[in-house]
């Protein structure tokens, strides 16, 4: 699939609408969320939502075209970038409802379904990408591999306070 600048911009701008009230949205989790719903896409359809390809940087996928999409959406007013001070965590906040009519039904629903998720980290649901060496770009089937390997320190601990809350 080839990439699609607007169908991209209204996800990204969707995705800030669902998950960007508050405090809004931190830049890093919407990169992680792109990915889950392109992966998910292109799992159920064979084609990702948006034809965006994804790098392997240190906190997770990043597509590329995330940087002028972001300063494009806020140049329109349709979000607000703000930077937590004495941090550098960008924060995605919605100003203006989003114009879905470049995502079909199929797709909005997909995009629920990873927004569902949202409550959860992404990171945490979908590590597939950490196999890759960073800068290197992610094909969306490299979702399907798994890592085979015991879990171990935090990821140990992570698991057994989950299985434990869950267990309630």
């Amino acid at each position: 699939m080839t990439f699609d600048r607007e169908k991209f911009k209204a996800l990204v701008h969707y995705i800030i609408a669902r998950t960007g009230e508050g405090d809004g949205l931190e830049a890093a989790k919407l990169d992680r969320l792109l990915w889950l719903i392109d992966t998910r896409s292109y799992a159920l359809r064979g084609s990702s939502v948006t034809g965006a390809i994804y790098i392997r940087e240190e906190e997770g996928p990043v597509p590329p075209a995330i940087v002028t999409t972001r300063m494009e959406l806020e140049k329109e007013g349709k979000i607000r970038i703000t930077t937590e001070p004495g941090t550098n965590t960008m924060r995605l906040l919605v100003v203006l409802a989003p114009d879905l009519s470049l995502l079909s039904k199929d797709e909005i629903a997909i995009a629920n379904w990873g927004l569902d998720k949202h409550s959860l980290d992404p990171w945490m649901i979908d590590r597939s990408w950490d196999i890759a060496p960073l800068g290197e770009e992610l094909p969306l089937s490299s979702a399907f591999a798994s890592r085979i390997r015991a879990p171990d320190g935090d990821e140990l601990e992570w698991a057994r306070a989950v299985a434990s809350q869950l267990a309630r």
